[in-house]
This record gives structure tokens, sequence and C-alpha cells, in this order.
């Protein structure tokens, strides 16, 4: 399935879904959705830092401290947070991340409502090579 069509919850600024679109119609339209960010950390307490590929739609080629992405429509963050600390880092059987906080972005690229959480990964990574 192409990224672009995946369909995403549109939130209000109070972080309330007000309708659905794809992820391309949100981005194009800078609708308001909602993405998780994960601060993976190994057993020596270093951050995984990872470079973003040149093909995604925000932020190319970018360094990043954070693994994630956007919501799908009706997930959850926390189960967001999980699964793609999963899937960026290439390991299962991770504990649940832990939140530390939520904010609204806004700049450039779009607007998001923006859930942090962090994990302690202690497994050997094969980070995603998308």
């Amino acid at each position: 399935m192409d990224p672009a069509d995946e369909v995403l919850d549109v939130v209000d600024r109070d972080d309330r879904v007000v309708g659905r679109a794809r992820r391309g119609e949100v981005y194009r339209r800078g609708l308001l959705h909602r993405c998780v960010f994960v601060l993976a950390r190994d057993a020596q307490g270093r951050v995984f830092v990872h470079r973003r590929t040149a093909s995604k739609l925000v932020f190319p080629s970018y360094y990043d401290m954070f693994v994630g992405g956007v919501l799908g429509a009706g997930e959850e963050y926390a189960d967001a947070a999980l699964r793609e600390a999963g899937e960026e880092l290439g390991v299962s059987g991770l504990p649940r991340p832990r939140p530390l906080f939520k904010f609204l972005y806004e700049g450039p690229g779009g607007g998001w409502w923006s859930y942090v959480h962090e994990v302690r990964c202690t497994l050997p990574v094969a980070p995603q090579a998308s």
C-alpha cells in the first residue's frame, strides 16, 4: 500500500478527532493529525540516532533522534509508539514505551499533535531500511 493512501484521523487544536482523510490529502492540505515519537535508549543509556530516508515527505535525509510516525485512523498513541518502535528498530518484544509529554507542533512540514515516549531497548536492533 502506498503510504499516501493510509487513512489518518484529522484532529482539531484540542486533539479531538474531527474527521478522517488519506495521508496524502492530510499533508497536501496541512490538516492536523497525530504522531508519536519514541526516544530509544540502549542498555548503557545511549540514544539511537538514524538518518531519515530521502523519500520521506517531511524532513527527508535529516538526522533524527526519535523513531516514530503517524497514527492510523482509530489508533491510540501508546499502541502506535510500541508499533513504530518495533518496526523502525527491527525488534519484537519491546517493553511498552513510557509516555513523556505531548505538544502541538506547527511549522515546516505541517502541523500535528506529537506524543513523545521513551523506551529502553536492550535487544540487538536491525533498523528498518525505509
